[in-house]
């Protein structure tokens, strides 16, 4: 069980970690990279759980935790050497993660949950672990899908869109195609890139 002081002292160790991120925010405002991926991973949770667990909320500001200390160019090129990659970071996160929280007083028992849920272990099977990859795809189509639209060939991008609205879950995609934050130029890639995947994207 996390209390709220205990909470409070987690998440503030947290945004320490993220302050340390070298790399500035798009957004020029001053903070890092990591600082407004994660305030953008937890403003959507909020809006997909409002009552989430302590653990929940802690997994979302652990989401990428430190994940610029594990470089894409460490390993290999390809589809091999990405997945490689993720396992890689999707695993040094949750360890940075579980330390981070017990050095600030979280059980063990907790700390370790939020380490599965970064890990995204049970996906598909535990809600919780769903909610986390709702809420680190609507960010990313909140933040990145542009960018990453403008580098890549269109059948790629709706490859590649249409296998990530297969991992959201029907509220997260309803959201996607509807809320106000994500540009009007995204939501029309999503909306055919669900089409293309015989994915619905609306109610």
């Amino acid at each position: 069980m996390i209390d709220a002081a205990t909470f409070d002292a987690a998440r503030a160790a947290l945004l320490r970690e993220h302050a340390r991120d070298p790399r500035p925010a798009p957004e020029g405002d001053g903070a890092t990279a990591s600082e407004a991926y994660h305030r953008a991973v937890v403003a959507w949770l909020d809006r997909l759980v409002p009552e989430a667990s302590p653990e929940l909320r802690l997994a979302a500001w652990a989401q990428h935790l430190a994940r610029y200390e594990v470089p894409r160019g460490d390993h290999p090129p390809g589809r091999r050497g990405y997945l490689a990659w993720r396992r890689a970071a999707a695993e040094h996160q949750a360890r940075t993660a579980r330390r981070v929280l017990e050095g600030a007083g979280v059980p063990a028992e907790s700390a370790g949950r939020v380490a599965d849920l970064v890990r995204k272990k049970g996906l598909g099977r535990d809600p919780e672990a769903q909610a986390l990859e709702d809420a680190a795809c609507l960010a990313f189509l909140e933040r990145e899908a542009l960018g990453f639209a403008s580098s890549r060939d269109s059948e790629d991008v709706l490859r590649i869109l249409s296998k990530t609205l297969r991992k959201m879950s029907e509220p997260a995609r309803r959201l996607a195609v509807s809320h106000a934050s994500i540009l009007e130029a995204v939501r029309a890639l999503v909306e055919t890139a669900g089409a293309r995947g015989t994915v619905r994207s609306g109610p």
